[in-house]
């Protein structure tokens, strides 16, 4: 069973929901996990970026008002996959009543969701979290829950109350922080693997360095399905054996907080 990973923000904008669902998705290319980047955002369509060919179909917006029940498409793309959805600004109300009304599925276990709520430091952004493990307390449903730390975007630090990490834990929700890479602009016009694997970013080491320290945050979630085991089988040599063992990458079991955030 694959993930429904929800990436939202309590309907605030330019906290970096689009760079997190980004980098998700390349975290899971890289480990040729099936994987699906669903663009619910009119504009801009981020989604077409990330290779339309691995994408999930059309490009419209799921959490459209005139037809709320589209979105029941990610829960038969779940069942295999990872199913990364970029949810617009404006939109969580409606996210939030399609999530109550399958909310049996959740409670079943039959849908595995991993909400995703990216904050950029300030005291709204902390009320919106507040919010949102709110409501799943009231579904009465516990599913998986992190609370991004955005650098990029952290407009006001300082702005969380002093136990804000013991708040967090206290409602059983991981943290991660997402550090601003120093020197460097994240480039906008295109995915950042391939920015690195065309060696036409100025800074792509610097680039690489980070976006290697995300994906290490990723892994450490153990969100994403392990590779299959290694099979020795077809290692007729040492080259081959070589081979096989440095194309495994295995991961870490538990879910947890990712180190320093400034809290």
């Amino acid at each position: 069973m694959g993930h429904l990973h929800l990436i939202r923000s309590g309907g605030i904008g330019g906290t970096g929901k689009t760079l997190v669902a980004s980098m998700l998705f390349e975290f899971c290319r890289s480990r040729k996990v099936p994987c699906h980047f669903i663009d619910a955002q009119r504009s801009p369509e981020m989604g077409l970026k990330y290779s339309p060919e691995l994408n999930s179909g059309e490009h419209h917006t799921y959490f459209d008002p005139e037809e709320p029940t589209k979105a029941d498409q990610l829960i038969e793309l779940a069942k295999d996959s990872e199913v990364i959805v970029d949810i617009p600004t404006g939109n969580d109300y409606l996210a939030s009543q399609w999530i109550a009304g399958v909310n049996g599925l959740i409670r079943k276990q039959t849908l595995s969701i991993v909400d995703w709520f990216i904050n950029n430091q300030t005291p709204a952004s902390w009320q919106a979290s507040q919010r949102q493990a709110k409501f799943w307390q009231e579904l009465q449903t516990i599913p998986t829950q992190i609370f991004v730390m955005n650098g990029h975007f952290a407009t006001t630090p300082g702005a969380f109350p002093a136990d804000a990490k013991q708040q967090c834990w206290k409602n059983s929700v991981g943290m991660m922080f997402f550090p601003a890479p120093a020197g460097v602009t994240l480039p906008s016009n295109q995915p950042i693997g391939e920015v690195i694997a065309q060696s036409v970013y100025p800074n792509a080491k610097p680039l690489k360095e980070w976006r290697e320290l995300i994906f290490d945050k990723f892994q450490l979630t153990a969100l994403i399905p392990e590779p299959p085991p290694l099979d020795f089988s077809g290692a007729h040599n040492l080259k081959d054996l070589i081979k096989i063992v440095t194309n495994h990458s295995p991961l870490v079991s538990t879910v947890t907080e990712i180190e320093d955030a400034p809290w």
